[in-house]
């Protein structure tokens, strides 16, 4: 019975050395965990100057202003380009690139005189440029046809050539100078030949209208004569 009453308690000394060391560690870990977690924080007192405070609204503000006006400015460029492109459209470049009157690159000339420095300036620059010469052909052409060269040619009156004197005047060195010129130089007598006609006609009508207005102050001096009293010579004097 002492036997085994010995046997038991060394059983017990042995179980308790065996887990001993796993309690010790189980009581530690739970102990580790609740360390870990982090106690609640204190809320912080504000700190920050109100002057601070004062001078970041104010860059706030300033820095919406600044947008503000950047948006503006943006707007307005805008509808300027947006005027601009209507004016370029308006103005139709390709009539002045191939023009067909000498008036085809008057609405070009308008866009540079209201954009000079547009962003479409530097090809209606060149556009107008390369314009020019035809332009140029096309105002001699149509002055030339004004001239009615065959007027000259075959004169009927004295002024026949005036068409002719007036491109020369104008076109110099014009495409049709040359011709204008042999023309004027042909029909030189026959310009004379009807100046000179034209004067004896001038001075014709003048005789006859002189004559007529003779005639009829002879006419109405008779009228006068006869209705004056004893004008009339069929009674004869008067009995004494």
């Amino acid at each position: 019975m002492a036997a085994s009453r010995l046997l038991r308690h060394v059983d017990e000394v042995r179980r308790a050395t065996t887990f001993a060391p796993c309690l010790t560690a189980f009581i530690m870990l739970l102990a580790g965990c609740t360390a870990a977690e982090p106690a609640p924080k204190a809320p912080v007192a504000s700190t920050v100057d109100p002057r601070d405070e004062r001078a970041l609204q104010r860059d706030r503000e300033e820095q919406q202003a600044e947008e503000r006006r950047r948006r503006e400015a943006e707007a307005k460029l805008d509808a300027r380009e947006a005027r601009e492109d209507q004016d370029w459209a308006t103005a139709v470049p390709q009539r002045c690139e191939d023009p067909i009157d000498p008036w085809a690159c008057e609405p070009l000339d308008a866009f540079l005189a209201k954009w000079p420095a547009g962003r479409h300036a530097s090809r209606a620059l060149a556009v107008r440029k390369r314009g020019a010469a035809l332009i140029e052909a096309r105002r001699d052409d149509y002055a030339w046809a004004a001239a009615l060269p065959q007027a000259c040619l075959l004169p009927r009156a004295s002024t026949g050539c005036a068409g002719i004197d007036r491109y020369l005047a104008s076109f110099p060195e014009g495409p049709h100078a040359d011709e204008a010129r042999r023309i004027r130089a042909v029909s030189v007598k026959a310009i004379e030949r009807l100046r000179r006609e034209e004067k004896a006609a001038d001075k014709g009508r003048a005789a006859a209208r002189v004559a007529a207005e003779e005639e009829d102050e002879k006419g109405s001096l008779t009228i006068r004569t006869a209705a004056e009293p004893g004008g009339s010579t069929g009674g004869g004097g008067s009995a004494r």
